[in-house]
């Protein structure tokens, strides 16, 4: 069977270890199986006091960032054209960009991806209307915000979505094409000898059957 060439795959994202949420877990099981055939690089704000682990399988290129007042998130330093980190990621000569945030990281990366000119995708993971919700209550202000998120994503070559409802929200705010939906997955192993299992659990903690 004739090798296949190996893609130099960039997948752009604004947190990354050490913060751990469901986004940072799927890029990083995204970026261990998509490098077990292809040169992976996730691009990901620098975190202070934090060493990467060269044994992931993928390598991580760090942008400088800012600390975000109390909060454990960092924001990622805007990279002109001229900054020796843009022409760094230039150099990687990447076949596709994936990013997985619409913001400065993610920005960066549909940024690369249109001077490079290689297809870029991006993944929805999270409804971002309900999460400024949480912090901005002002429908002016929401709507905004999420007019600039949804222009990054109009840009791009595909858009991912992790269920159905999503794809109404995304269009309600103006997304124009038809996105794809793709699962997200686990690695987790479905658990052998039910009964045994739950009965340890129940012992563990003191429950009952009605409480499963």
């Amino acid at each position: 069977m004739e090798n296949k060439k190996k893609l130099k795959i960039g997948l752009f994202i604004d947190n990354f270890f050490p913060n751990i949420d469901g986004v940072v877990l799927v890029v990083d099981n995204l970026a261990k199986e998509l490098s077990k055939y292809n040169d992976v690089v996730v691009v990901a704000p620098y975190s202070e006091s934090y060493e990467d682990d060269t044994n992931r399988g993928y390598k991580v290129v760090r942008v400088g960032s800012y600390s975000v007042p109390f909060s454990e998130y960092r924001l990622g330093k805007l990279q002109t054209k001229l900054s020796s980190k843009y022409k760094h990621l230039l150099e990687e000569n990447f076949d596709i960009i994936h990013i997985h945030s619409p913001f400065v990281i993610g920005k960066l990366g549909l940024t690369i991806a249109k001077e490079l000119s290689i297809p870029c995708i991006c993944s929805v993971h999270t409804r971002f209307d309900y999460e400024i919700r949480r912090i901005v209550d002002s429908d002016i202000i929401v709507n905004k915000i999420m007019k600039n998120i949804i222009n990054v994503f109009n840009k791009c070559d595909r858009c991912i979505v992790v269920n159905d409802p999503m794809i109404k929200e995304i269009k309600k705010y103006g997304y124009k094409y038809e996105p794809v939906v793709i699962y997200n997955g686990t690695d987790l192993k479905k658990i052998e000898n039910n009964d045994i299992n739950i009965k340890k659990i129940n012992d563990l903690y003191k429950l009952k059957d009605e409480n499963i």
